[in-house]
């Protein structure tokens, strides 16, 4: 099939997720730059789509949601685990839980010390402060004056400040301005990356109203297949759009911004990777890279639900409460159409001895039956209550299943891979447990639900761990950044062996972050705008 050429553009951004959306919106500020942002997925924000409620409509939707489905893990006896990924403009900010947290400092520093110089607390924190645009009480560290609004809820549900307690009175301190809380332990209300209740994604906030520039060209259902090459020297994109190829010269640079499972991809198809997996798949080798596709990082967790004497949404969720809830919503933006999933957070220790928090803890005003598949909701009043690794030690790769555009992603995660994971994972378990058992929260749990149940041994945690545990939807690390040889991609997401291509968004993280990973994505979005604009005016 021949390619039609398009335009030539200077710039190629593929894909218009998280990054992707703040680094052609910033890149096409300069009227003179013409910007192609090329993304497969068809679908756009609306107002409708932004509800926080309707977020259950779109995932594990194919028209919004890419519902990759990972090979069969022999660490959690052979379950095969899904992953969502959006499949629309905004990519995972457009259907994700709406939390905004930038993650730790030592988080960053730790990047450094494993050779990403520049990408230190420091380094990384201005450009977190440009992205965001905080309304709200206190949170003197966020920005205020940028695209993304964050906001605490209007509205949490009652027993939210229960678990803050519980976690005060075993030792937890409430840490009211998280994004700023250093390195130690504490619980917290979450943040959301919203406005008066509705959801802000990156495309909301960057690319819908940059949409009005004549010199950004916005290419809906057109997925990528390879970057091409004059020698070594990026020459333009190819993608597939209807069933016809086509071709966009590029002049300057193309950024590959596809997410970390789907990155890695577009250089393998390029015929950067590993040569081995390239020739298997009929792939010409252009840059011999072993690390495409490996370094691969996911949060793995749980949450244990038990039935409390509270309503909460499991049982608030129908229709006989429906119409009270719209209301709420439509009238003051508020309840549980407007409120994210999670409500509050917290940085925990596995063991009181170790230097830094190793857990994520998360806390939801209802909860899933997840010994049911696919999980539904429990039909009595439930929480859920659980925690993640927060920089797990299991690796994991992505590599080709053929050379086709048509594909997806081989996902080998290994997520129970690592004995150090398992044992953080054990006091997790046994650390929520305690967070129950703990006044004032205590007082209110009317039964455990399974199959998590008080006073279990190591053992049977392990097992119903591998029974029930889940990704955190964080992915990470699939073209990881470093200065040394072996790593993808360098300190300024230029792609090593190449010249003219770079990556920007969450795959080049050398190390999982003890947080949610969309604020890091859209600053990284921020920073590869800086770095190619520095270089553009040199």
């Amino acid at each position: 099939m021949m390619a039609r050429n398009d335009a030539d553009s200077d710039y190629v951004v593929i894909g218009a997720g998280s990054a992707g959306c703040a680094l052609a919106a910033r890149l096409s500020e300069d009227p003179h730059n013409r910007v192609t942002l090329l993304d497969a997925g068809v679908e756009q924000p609306t107002r409708f789509r932004e509800i926080p409620g309707v977020t259950k409509l779109l995932m594990a939707n194919p028209r919004f949601d890419w519902l990759f489905r990972a090979e069969p893990d022999p660490s959690i006896d052979g379950r095969q685990l899904f992953w969502h990924a959006g499949r629309m403009a905004g990519g995972g900010s457009s259907i994700n839980g709406m939390v905004y947290i930038r993650g730790r400092r030592g988080d960053y520093d730790d990047w450094v010390d494993m050779g990403a110089t520049g990408w230190g607390w420091s380094d990384v924190e201005p450009f977190f402060r440009r992205l965001e645009g905080y309304t709200g009480p206190g949170n003197g560290a966020l920005g205020q004056m940028g695209p993304l609004s964050v906001s605490p809820m209007k509205k949490p549900h009652p027993l939210a400040k229960d678990v803050i307690a519980a976690g005060e009175a075993l030792g937890f301190p409430h840490l009211p301005d998280h994004n700023a809380a250093g390195d130690g332990e504490g619980v917290y209300y979450a943040l959301g990356s919203q406005a008066n209740g509705m959801r802000v994604s990156s495309a909301r906030a960057y690319l819908i109203p940059a949409l009005g520039r004549p010199n950004l060209r916005f290419i809906t259902g057109a997925r990528v297949d390879r970057v091409l090459f004059d020698g070594k020297r990026v020459s333009g994109v190819r993608y597939v759009k209807d069933g016809q190829s086509h071709d966009i010269g590029v002049t300057r640079e193309a950024i590959v911004s596809a997410g970390t499972m789907q990155s890695p991809l577009v250089l393998l198809r390029s015929g950067i990777g590993p040569a081995a997996q390239l020739r298997d798949h009929g792939i010409d080798v252009l840059a011999d890279r072993e690390q495409v596709g490996g370094n691969l990082q996911e949060h793995i967790g749980f949450a244990i639900a038990k039935h409390v004497d509270v309503p909460t949404y499991n049982s608030e969720m129908n229709v006989r409460h429906g119409i009270k809830h719209v209301i709420d919503f439509v009238l003051r933006r508020a309840g549980p159409l407007a409120a994210p999933s999670v409500q509050v957070m917290g940085w925990l220790k596995s063991d009181p001895g170790l230097a830094r928090p190793d857990l994520h803890m998360s806390w939801l005003p209802f909860a899933m039956d997840l010994t049911k598949m696919p999980p539904v909701m429990h039909a009595k009043p439930a929480v859920g209550l659980g925690a993640v690794v927060a920089r797990p030690h299991s690796r994991g790769r992505i590599s080709l299943r053929d050379a086709s555009v048509e594909s997806a992603p081989k996902i080998d995660f290994q997520m129970m891979g690592d004995e150090r994971d398992v044992k953080a994972l054990i006091g997790a378990v046994r650390l929520s447990e305690r967070f129950y058992q703990t006044e004032p929260l205590a007082s209110h749990v009317v039964s455990d639900a399974p199959p998590f149940r008080s006073n279990m041994t190591d053992a049977e945690i392990v097992d119903a761990l591998k029974a029930v545990c889940r990704t955190g939807l964080h992915a990470v690390g699939s073209c990881r950044m470093g200065s040394d040889d072996d790593a993808v991609v360098d300190t300024q997401l230029r792609v090593r062996g190449v010249d003219g291509l770079r990556v920007a968004d969450a795959s080049i993280m050398p190390r999982q972050i003890s947080a949610n990973t969309n604020a890091t994505a859209i600053m990284i979005g921020e920073r590869a705008a800086d770095f190619i604009l520095d270089r553009q005016n040199l």
